[in-house]
């Protein structure tokens, strides 16, 4: 049968639900999504639902070899659905749907609606689609033989349930409205069959069905098919339906409750055509007729007694009316404030409590519906601090009630800031460094199970010790420094000291019973002494940081300068003649450095540096000055005068003639300097002079008489 398109009038979305083969809703018409009227939405412009609870929109892979499809050519829609045969392979494109959508929603009188649509890759040629609602759970699984997907139907008749039902529509012909279909699923003999219950519910006044196809291109916002924003003419179709008119055709008196809806296509409309394409079922829940109940309660406990508020409806079938409502408690301990009230409150004082609504009708109709009111304990929450002692700066541990399904939120408020701030992990045991500055600590704790939670808190009080700062701290080394323990600690208490770093030259040594200790050391160090507190088991530990410091060098003078001929003459390093070293923390020590020549000679200028250093390996360096400088001439031995009797016979200059020449610093060089006659004759009086000069230039003059 062809429904007519039109608006189902209900809320939500606002202003109905526009069934007119669009997505947008149209002026003050509702539809899928909101547009730029005043008509509602049920779906954001992603295609989210803007309520989970009673929209879903289902996407299935399309145009792929991953498509869950049905691969038995022998299943029908109406065979047990745990024996439908599946595989992944890709489904024809006219029965490839990738997007439905469902939205329960109701009328002003209470009835139940419901919306479904769904698409198809291609509009070319006939198609069918089906929403199946279960009363029984069905859900997915893997055969573990074959290890293919399956079913699983926890209905009994046939795999389904009597009343069951399915919402089927058939692209036929290209037309714009769907052919409808209602299928029941009724005994047949000995066994269970779908029979057509569409004219039950079809072509009533005013409707109680309507559907149609998309006429022509219409926007899809959120995309589909691998980003197209249009659905093309005949790829799209939608039906609305009054759930409460469908089921009240069945049985005027029948109440019934949906947990599955699965959707799935066929070849073509014809009820033994093969089918094709399944989407993943999807588990709801929904109660259709006379009796709601409303949905199952869980609270958390508040006191001896817990309050629900009850929510039920009373829906007669058309042409009857609501004769009486009455709630009762069918099991545990429960006090209804107003049974005959479909509003009203329960206090139950019982771990869980079921009341039953029955609805009775004018024309005879009983009708009962039960709600499971189930009251969670609230979690036990208390802190337990684990350390002997709380100090500002250090590590406190805490521990709660280890309980299996618990979550922890630990925090700390210092000094009443009204902040607190979270530590820890989700873990009964909490270990965490308390602020240096902390004045006040409050230990916070909120614990979680079955959604229900206690708080509690832990004032903390701080103490002083063990530990307090060290009495002379930066002290010179050789000093001695001490640790006192703070007063506070317990008397059962037991301490151990210990020092690092471990090194010959710092010492620790305890006095006092053990409730304080002396550190000192030959250097300059610093170092960390750790106390540990144990008292009933547990341990605590602080640390006290010192050091031996000094930062000040040594102070000295340089030494007087020095002046020798030689180089030989250079005296050796002597450290004695640094005369007035001296430092803050004791008696410098002076050590030779290095002699640094300028490279020059006549003089030669050396630089000779002495370093004067303290035991923290602070130093200062002092120089003197040592000039090397020979200022004293060469000697040498007076020549032998000579006579000759001819001008001739006058010997050639001979620098070994030259004897006895010496100098302090170095071997002398012996040279010719000349011959000077007089320009006499008979006699011509020749002098000849010699030179003997030394390395720095000092030079005398050796003259030898010649007589013709």
């Amino acid at each position: 049968m062809l429904p007519p398109s039109g608006t189902a009038p209900v809320s939500p979305p606002a202003g109905g639900f526009g069934i007119d083969g669009n997505l947008l809703a149209d002026g003050s018409i509702g539809d899928w999504l909101a547009s730029t009227g005043t008509g509602g939405g049920v779906l954001s412009s992603t295609g989210a639902p803007l309520n989970p609870a009673t929209t879903f929109h289902l996407i299935d892979p399309y145009n792929s070899s991953a498509d869950v499809i049905f691969t038995g050519t022998g299943d029908k829609f109406n065979d047990n659905p745990s024996t439908w045969n599946f595989g992944f392979q890709t489904a024809p494109d006219k029965n490839d749907i990738e997007n439905a959508l469902i939205h329960f929603t109701t009328d002003n009188t209470g009835n139940t609606w419901v919306i479904v649509s769904g698409d198809r890759l291609s509009n070319n040629g006939d198609s069918y689609i089906d929403f199946e609602f279960f009363q029984k759970a069905v859900t997915s699984t893997v055969d573990p033989v074959t290890l293919k997907p399956k079913l699983s139907s926890s209905g009994t008749q046939g795999g389904r349930t009597v009343n069951d039902f399915t919402l089927s529509f058939s692209f036929v012909g290209g037309g714009t409205n769907p052919e409808f279909t209602v299928w029941q699923w009724k005994s047949s003999g000995t066994s269970y069959d779908y029979f057509d219950a569409t004219s039950g519910i079809i072509g009533k006044t005013p409707a109680q069905v309507y559907g149609a196809v998309n006429g022509g291109d219409v926007s899809v916002p959120y995309g589909v098919f691998g980003g197209a924003t249009t659905y093309k003419k005949n790829q799209f179709a939608e039906v609305a339906v009054n759930l409460t008119a469908l089921v009240s055709s069945f049985d005027p008196c029948l109440s019934l409750g949906i947990e599955t809806v699965l959707i799935k296509t066929k070849v073509s409309q014809s009820p033994s055509s093969q089918l094709k394409d399944v989407m993943s079922p999807q588990q709801v829940s929904l109660s259709l007729g006379i009796a709601k109940a409303g949905p199952d309660q869980t609270v958390c406990a508040t006191g001896t007694e817990t309050s629900f508020a009850l929510s039920g409806s009373g829906t007669a079938s058309p042409g009857d009316s609501i004769l009486s409502t009455t709630w009762e408690v069918v099991s545990g301990t429960a006090t209804i404030a107003n049974a005959s009230n479909l509003l009203t409150t329960a206090s139950v004082s019982s771990p869980s409590a079921t009341l039953r609504l029955t609805v009775k009708t004018t024309k005879g109709c009983t009708a009962t519906d039960d709600v499971v009111l189930k009251v969670n304990p609230k979690p036990s929450c208390d802190i337990t601090l684990l350390s002997p002692i709380a100090i500002a700066g250090q590590p406190v541990s805490f521990q709660a009630p280890a309980v299996s399904g618990n979550s922890y939120a630990w925090s700390v408020e210092y000094d009443m800031s009204g902040n607190p701030m979270a530590v820890g992990d989700n873990t009964e045991n909490l270990t965490f460094i308390i602020d240096s500055e902390a004045k006040t600590v409050v230990v916070r704790l909120v614990v979680t199970n079955n959604g229900c939670t206690s708080s509690c808190s832990y004032p903390l009080e701080l103490s002083l010790g063990p530990c307090i700062t060290v009495e002379n701290p930066a002290t010179c080394p050789n000093a001695v420094q001490t640790i006192t323990l703070a007063p506070e600690v317990p008397a059962d208490t037991v301490i151990t000291w210990s020092i690092s770093p471990n090194i010959g030259t710092l010492s620790l040594v305890v006095a006092d019973g053990n409730l304080s200790a002396e550190v000192s050391s030959t250097t300059c160090v610093a170092y960390t002494v750790t106390i540990t507190s144990t008292l009933n088991g547990l341990a605590s530990t602080c640390t006290v940081d010192g050091s031996f410091e000094d930062i000040v060098a040594p102070t000295a003078s340089n030494p007087s300068p020095v002046r020798v001929q030689c180089i030989g003459d250079l005296p050796a390093p002597n450290t004695e003649v640094v005369t007035d070293e001296a430092d803050n923390c004791g008696i410098p020590e002076v050590a030779f450095v290095n002699d640094v020549s300028d490279a020059n000679t006549c003089p030669e200028i050396i630089t000779r540096t002495y370093r004067v250093s303290d035991t923290c390996g602070n130093s200062t360096l002092v120089t003197q000055l040592i000039t090397v400088k020979d200022d004293i001439a060469p000697t040498a031995d007076s020549l032998a005068p000579v006579l000759v009797q001819c001008k001739d016979n006058v010997p050639a200059s001979n620098i070994a003639d030259v004897t006895g020449e010496a100098d302090n610093c170095s071997v002398p060089e012996v040279a010719f300097v000349g011959d000077v006659s007089d320009n006499g004759t008979c006699p011509e009086i020749i002098t000849r002079t010699y030179s003997v000069s030394d390395t720095c230039g000092n030079s005398i003059l050796v003259t030898q008489t010649i007589t013709v």
